[in-house]
């Protein structure tokens, strides 16, 4: 039976502003997306983009 050494990581993330909002599309698929901003139940943004 061998020994297993347990790694542990640390670190520190900056904080993020809470008036800005980050949007990861790395993980989606290719196509194309449309994004709604919505405030007080009625769309007050609306754009698409396109990830290749």
């Amino acid at each position: 039976m061998s020994d297993k050494t347990k790694l542990s990581w640390t670190g520190e993330l900056p904080l993020i502003p809470k008036q800005v909002i980050y949007i990861n599309i790395n993980a989606l698929q290719n196509g194309e997306y449309t994004i709604k901003i919505v405030h007080k139940n009625k769309i007050i943004e609306e754009f698409t983009f396109n990830k290749k």
